[in-house]
């Protein structure tokens, strides 16, 4: 159970992440789908956006500055920021987690 809760963390996390990479500008604005179509990450222009993994979502905000986004969700009372630099060229979106370098790929819905 504690790994299954560690795992829809950390999709959370990520989810998170690409909501704040898509608020930045209006390129980011909207829904995108990961890679492989298990979670989907909304940004809306209010610097608000959630992220949906499954049956389970959460809320987030996010905030640019140039090519770095900034991801904040509250997580069992607890404040987490996620960085990551993104890139949006055409339809896709590439999220790179600062820390780790993972990089993470999203096809905007339409």
């Amino acid at each position: 159970m504690k790994n299954t809760c560690r795992v829809v963390a950390l999709a959370l996390v990520l989810v998170t992440t690409v909501l704040c990479l898509v608020s930045c500008g209006n390129s980011l604005k909207g829904t995108w789908e990961g890679e492989a179509k298990i979670g989907e990450y909304s940004f809306e222009s209010d610097g608000k956006g959630k992220i949906a993994v499954g049956s389970l979502s959460t809320d987030f905000t996010y905030k640019t500055d140039g090519d770095k986004l900034t991801l904040t969700k509250t997580v069992a009372g607890v404040s987490i920021d996620t960085e990551y630099t993104y890139k949006v060229e055409g339809e896709k979106l590439t999220l790179t987690e600062s820390k780790t370098g993972l990089a993470l790929e999203f096809t905007k819905k339409k």
